[in-house]
């Protein structure tokens, strides 16, 4: 037992890695890859993170607290581990009859990097063996984070939140708001090894209101300022999503929301830029939302799941895809949702709205569907996962699905380069200008019989070409 606690006891001295005594109350201190001359400096991440939150032989002579932040400055360097750093709330047990249970919040250290192409912090997999979720960075219920100018890389989650609003801490629940703010930061994901077939730049676990919990809403926020969240699918991968929300409310402010596919992506991977389910709630201003398979060949299947398409998806809000948690909010304006098939025999998916008290409101926001010949672009859908909810319908009421959007005009529609309409929606919700409509013997001396009409996207009442023609009412 002596010889093991020895052990253990080295493997944290090693982990910690200070390069000499670091004053117990700092308030500012160095991530460097080499330490010579410099004080309060650290050379592993990881352990920085057990100095702040415990977990240390010589942690910090108190956590960092609302009214006591602590500054980490990283220098340049590629920074590689093969533990998961976090940042742990807790319920802390405090002596006495009966002994009180207190919650103690933890967080409140902004990490700031040299630039996100000179400061990376990289989580490395440890094979088979490795049983921890494989993580750049977690946060359990830990509030007031901030992270700045820096990357975060991992071969699974770049960064998982737990908690969202609120952290369950065994026979009792404690409320606890997960915040966090982002600028100029990667968050990378690879999905080419790992415990389980994720990837995903960021993901929130553990919500208030999962089955058996009886907290009421206290959502999570977070805040990202010109940041970009990439997952690049390799062979690992089943599941690959590059934000996933389900916990907490984010603001989006620039940066790109990106999924991409490799030569190395499988066949049936669920493959979406951006998921929001339960109670995720995404606003984003002026981002870039993006799926793409152009890195891939001969891939199908993916989002099999997904009644009304298979295919790469920008935007899913509502159900998730691998569990029944339906709900989510997405707010996108000036934003662009962007989707390419590449040459892969798929069909692809700017917004999905599932059945579920959802709103998917993109007033203002930009749309590019490509996919190869015979594929069907789509620019909005209305999915619903039937079973998972007997009696629903694509067109539920409470799923709100408010895009409209109007294309460029031309001589033929959106996405054709012939008389043929290849382009699916939802109803009353697209519109285009036809610049040659014959005025069919109605025309004034000296027209051409060339004339603009616009059209709405009605496909109820005209299957066949799925566009209405409001000057005549007839279909087109």
């Amino acid at each position: 037992m002596r010889r093991f606690t020895f052990v253990l006891a080295l493997v944290l001295f090693l982990c910690v890695n200070p390069a000499s005594a670091v004053d117990p109350n700092a308030s500012v201190v160095q991530l460097r890859k080499n330490c010579a001359g410099i004080g309060d400096c650290f050379t592993s991440f990881v352990g920085i993170t057990l100095w702040l939150w415990g977990g240390s032989p010589a942690p910090r002579a108190t956590p960092p607290s609302e009214t006591d932040r602590v500054l980490v400055e990283i220098g340049p360097g590629v920074f590689s581990y093969s533990q998961d750093p976090t940042c742990n709330s807790r319920l802390v047990r405090i002596p006495g009859d009966p002994p009180v249970r207190e919650f103690a919040i933890n967080g409140f250290v902004t990490f700031r990097g040299a630039g996100r192409d000179r400061t990376i912090l990289r989580r490395t997999f440890n094979g088979p063996g490795d049983d921890s979720f494989v993580a750049g960075f977690q946060s359990i219920g830990c509030d007031g984070l901030e992270f700045h100018d820096l990357t975060i890389e991992s071969p699974q989650y770049a960064t998982i939140f737990r908690g969202g609003g609120w952290l369950d801490q065994g026979d009792d629940g404690t409320r606890a708001r997960t915040t966090s703010l982002w600028r100029n930061v990667d968050l990378r994901a690879t999905g080419d090894d790992g415990r389980t077939p994720n990837a995903s730049a960021w993901t929130e676990e553990r919500c208030h209101d999962e089955p058996g919990t009886t907290m009421g809403v206290v959502k999570g926020l977070h805040y990202f300022f010109d940041s970009r969240l990439i997952v690049e699918v390799g062979d690992f991968a089943n599941n690959a999503f590059a934000y996933r929300a389900s916990c907490a409310e984010t603001w989006f402010f620039g940066g790109e929301i990106a999924v991409e596919a490799t030569d190395e992506t499988k066949h049936g991977v669920n493959f979406t830029a951006l998921e929001i389910s339960n109670n995720g709630d995404v606003r984003a201003f002026g981002t870039r939302i993006r799926s793409d398979t152009r890195g891939a060949a001969g891939l199908s299947g993916l989002n099999a799941n997904v009644p009304g398409g298979v295919g790469p998806i920008g935007v899913l809000v509502g159900q998730q895809l691998d569990s029944i948690r339906p709900g989510g909010v997405l707010h996108l304006h000036g934003s662009s949702i962007e989707v390419y098939g590449g040459a892969n025999a798929l069909d692809a998916s700017a917004l999905v709205v599932t059945d579920g008290a959802v709103l998917a409101h993109t007033p203002g926001s930009s749309f590019e569907v490509e996919v190869a010949p015979a594929q069907v672009p789509q620019r909005v859908v209305r999915a619903c996962f039937g079973p998972a909810n007997p009696g629903c319908t694509p067109a539920d009421p409470s799923a709100l699905a408010e895009s409209p959007f109007q294309w460029p005009a031309g001589a033929s529609p959106p996405g054709s380069t012939t008389e043929a309409n290849v382009l699916e929606s939802v109803e009353g919700k697209d519109l285009f200008v036809e610049t040659d409509r014959s005025c069919a013997g109605s025309c004034n001396p000296g027209e051409d019989g060339n004339r603009a009409h616009l059209m709405i996207y009605n496909p109820t009442s005209c299957p066949s070409t799925g566009w209405r023609d409001v000057v005549t009412g007839a279909c087109r």
